[in-house]
């Protein structure tokens, strides 16, 4: 467990956040649970499986718990329109779901069954299983017995699985038949407490990364500061980006660290005019402050920044960390009110930026109601 992960401990963290979901307990700020997702609403594109799945050769076990209801119409548990995959479920109506099976990328080759909700208790929960044992693929409903098909070699994706169904998926696993050893799953406990929303994010056993680099990417927390006034710490460890000039890395916030709005201990990695800096900003007296901090040169391999908020009675100071130590101090008239147009906390937030924004690579990061202690922030930085 790295230090920042043991951060979760500490009775002022609000919440830490890695791969591997590790969270801290409710605390104040944080809204726990919330709702299931619905994939009709904010639909899935899953990166993440295809980087694990693809090509795998050996016996599995592919398993689908979801719900099944009265008004879904159209639309995809498990599939892409036009692609060919090896295990897909698509919904043609509400008591129609037809899962078909590619064996080797030709759609000709394909095999397909139908599952009826009205035929196995109605709606609600259900389970489809998919067990591959040898060549030969069994496909079940809530333990009976769809079919069967031989023929299969790979694991065959043509391209990343996609779900935009009215609906709500309690847990997908995909899991080695030959060692035992589960290889992908959803959702991870912080996903399904809707601690941890992902968009584009290509989630690995390390770090986070943009899956489509092409496309915005940012992770949503279930955090809200909003009319929050607090000391604030927070640690991000992450991979500085090869940035051009006039681009960034936002690493979190709530809200953009270099925008023209106010924002909530956001920090950013940038390079502009000539010059790599850290930012911190931060509203004080709803207005947009920030300690920005010159660095000697471009930033390379992997670091962890951090950003304090010390609130006095009438001051307020930010302060700049790397690697654990102190950088440069900047102290403001007036104190924080919690107001940003930002709904909650996030990796990568770049909502209402500026500058041409980077994900890069994030392994962690933790965020405290409390202003660390320089020792207190070394510690979690080696």
């Amino acid at each position: 467990m790295s230090k920042i992960m043991q951060a979760a401990l500490d009775p002022s963290c609000l919440l830490c956040y890695t791969p591997q979901g590790w969270y801290s307990p409710l605390r104040q700020g944080v809204v726990w649970p919330g709702p299931p997702r619905n994939f009709a609403t904010e639909p899935a594109i899953w990166y993440d499986f295809y980087s694990a799945v693809a090509g795998f050769s050996g016996d599995w076990r592919f398993k689908f718990d979801f719900s099944a209801t009265a008004n879904t119409t159209v639309g995809s548990v498990w599939h892409v329109p036009g692609y060919v995959n090896a295990f897909n479920i698509y919904c043609v109506n509400s008591n129609n779901y037809v899962i078909t099976l590619c064996k080797d990328g030709n759609s000709a080759n394909n095999v397909s069954f139908v599952f009826r909700p009205l035929d196995h208790g109605g709606y609600g929960k259900h389970e489809i299983t998919g067990i591959k044992v040898g060549d030969t693929v069994t496909v079940y409903a809530n333990g009976v017995p769809l079919g069967s098909s031989q023929g299969f070699g790979i694991f065959y994706l043509s391209t990343r699985p996609e779900s935009n169904i009215d609906s709500t998926f309690y847990k997908i696993s995909f899991t080695d038949l030959n060692t035992g050893k589960l290889i992908w799953s959803y959702p991870s406990i912080s996903e399904r407490l809707r601690l941890i929303t992902g968009t584009n994010i290509l989630s690995t056993s390390t770090h986070w990364e943009a899956a489509n680099t092409l496309v915005a990417a940012r992770i949503d927390t279930a955090i809200d500061l909003r009319g929050i006034v607090s000391d604030y710490t927070v640690l991000v460890d992450f991979e500085a980006a090869d940035l051009l000039s006039g681009s960034k890395q936002e690493l979190v916030g709530q809200g953009a660290s270099v925008s023209s709005y106010p924002s909530i201990c956001s920090l950013s990695y940038l390079y502009y005019s000539g010059y790599y800096q850290i930012v911190l900003s931060h509203e004080i007296s709803g207005s947009r402050q920030r300690a920005a901090v010159i660095l000697q040169s471009r930033l390379s391999g992997r670091h962890v920044v951090t950003g304090r908020v010390e609130v006095g009675i009438n001051t307020t100071t930010l302060s700049v960390y790397l690697d654990g130590e102190f950088l440069y101090s900047e102290s403001y008239i007036g104190i924080p009110t919690g107001y940003t147009d930002a709904q909650n906390f996030a990796i990568g937030d770049n909502r209402s930026g500026n500058l041409s924004n980077t994900f890069g690579k994030i392994y962690a990061a933790a965020i405290f109601n409390n202003a660390l202690t320089a020792e207190q922030i070394a510690y979690l930085s080696n």
